[in-house]
C-alpha cells in the first residue's frame, strides 16, 4: 500500500508542475474560444517539455536512490505524460466541465475496478501502476476528442501563451502548499519523528482539501475572470462562498475536537482537533484568496502574485520553526493560518489598486 501511495504521490507531484500552463489556458480559451486548437497545441508542447525535465530528474533520483521497486515507481511517474494530453481544464473553459466530471469519475470508477480484478498480492502491485496509466490514456484520448468536437477555426484573434507566464504561475501554485509540504520535515527535525507521524495525518488531509481548493479555483473562476465584464460580478458571485466559509470555520473550531476523537479514536492523535481547526481557517483564507488571485493573473499581475506567495511561504516555514518548540504541533496550524491570511489580504489590496 505504502508503495503505492509513494507512486500515485509521485505522478500527481509531476502534474502539479502543469498548473501554470493549465491556468494560462483557461483564461486564454475563454478570451479567444475562436483560438482553442492553437492554444491546445501550445499547451501540450508546453506541458510535454515540463515533463521531459521531470522524469528525468525521477530517473535520476530513483537512479541514486535506489528503492525497493524503483521501476515501478517510475512507471507510476510516467502518468505525467497521459497527464500532458489530458484536458480537463480546457473543456471547464469552454463551458463543458459537467462532461470533463463524468469522463474523470468514469475513469477512477474504472482503475479501482480493474484493481479489485487484476490485483491479488504485493507481486502484482506493477499491474497497479500499469491500470493507473492505461486509464489515464484513455481518458485522455475521450476528452481530446471532445475537445475537438468543441473546436471553431477562426484565425481572427490571438492568445497569450508563454512558457515564461505559464512557469510563474506553476511556481506561484507551488509556493501556495510548498509549507504544508515541508512541514513534516520540519516537524521532524524540530520536535521529533514520531511527533511527525502523528502530524502527518492531518497534513495529508489538508493537502486533499487544498487541491479541492484548487480544483473549485480553476473550474469555478478563472473561465469567469477571463471573460471581459464577469470579473465585477466576481463578488456577488463569491458572496455565498464566503459565508459558507466563515459558518464552516466556525463550527470547526467547536467541533473539531470530538470530530477527530470520533473518526481517529486513537489515543496517538489526541489533542490534535485545535490543530485541525487551525487548518480549515487556513483552507478557508485560501478558498477566499483563490478568486482575487485568478483576477491578477488575468490583469497580467502574475510576478507581484508569485513573489507575495514566496513571501508567505518562507514566513510560514520560518515562524511553524520558531514556535515549534514552545507550542509544540499547532503552531504549523497558527503558522499555516497565517500564511494563508497574509496572502488573502495582498490579493485584495492588489485587486483595489
Amino acid at each position: 500500500v505504502g508503495l503505492v501511495v509513494v507512486g500515485l504521490s509521485l505522478g500527481g507531484a509531476l502534474a502539479m508542475t502543469f498548473s501554470g500552463t493549465q491556468t494560462v489556458g483557461v483564461i486564454a480559451a475563454s478570451q479567444h474560444p475562436d483560438q482553442v486548437r492553437d492554444i491546445r497545441r501550445e499547451a501540450v508542447r508546453q506541458q510535454l517539455a515540463i515533463a521531459a525535465v521531470g522524469l528525468t530528474v525521477v530517473a535520476v533520483g530513483l537512479g541514486v536512490w535506489q528503492p525497493r521497486a524503483s521501476w515501478v515507481l517510475f512507471l507510476f511517474a510516467l502518468s505525467a505524460l497521459t497527464q500532458t494530453v489530458t484536458l480537463r481544464w480546457l473543456l471547464v473553459a469552454l463551458g463543458d466541465a459537467r462532461y470533463a466530471a463524468t469522463v474523470v469519475a468514469g475513469g477512477a470508477g474504472l482503475f479501482l475496478i480493474g484493481c479489485l480484478v487484476a490485483v491479488r498480492g504485493p507481486g502484482d502491485l506493477w499491474r497497479v501502476a500499469a491500470l493507473h496509466v492505461g486509464v489515464e490514456a484513455v481518458v485522455a484520448a475521450i476528452l481530446w476528442a471532445r475537445s475537438t468536437l468543441l473546436c471553431h477555426a477562426d484565425e481572427s484573434s490571438a492568445a497569450d501563451f508563454s512558457m515564461r507566464r505559464s512557469l510563474v504561475l506553476s511556481a506561484l501554485q507551488a509556493a501556495r502548499i510548498a509549507p504544508l509540504l515541508l512541514s513534516v520535515v520540519v516537524v521532524s527535525i524540530v520536535l521529533s519523528e514520531s511527533e511527525a507521524g502523528r502530524f502527518s495525518l492531518l497534513q495529508r488531509a489538508a493537502l486533499a482539501g487544498f487541491a479541492v481548493v484548487a480544483l473549485h479555483t480553476e473550474a469555478g473562476t478563472a473561465p469567469l475572470v477571463g471573460l471581459a465584464g464577469s470579473r465585477d460580478r466576481l463578488a456577488g458571485a463569491t458572496a455565498p462562498l464566503v459565508a459558507a466559509t466563515l459558518v464552516v470555520a466556525g463550527a470547526a473550531f467547536v467541533l473539531a475536537d470530538p470530530v477527530v476523537d470520533l473518526v481517529l479514536n486513537d489515543e496517538t492523535y489526541r489533542g490534535l482537533g485545535g490543530l485541525a481547526a487551525l487548518f480549515v481557517l487556513a483552507l478557508g483564507a485560501a478558498l477566499l484568496s483563490g478568486p482575487r488571485q485568478q483576477i491578477g493573473v488575468a490583469d497580467g499581475r502574475d510576478s507581484w502574485l508569485l513573489i507575495a506567495s514566496a513571501a508567505a511561504a518562507v514566513g510560514t516555514i520560518v515562524l511553524a520553526a520558531s514556535l515549534l518548540p514552545s507550542l509544540g504541533l499547532i503552531a504549523v496550524g497558527w503558522a499555516e493560518l497565517v500564511g494563508q491570511a497574509a496572502f488573502l489580504a495582498f490579493t485584495i489590496r492588489i485587486r483595489t489598486r
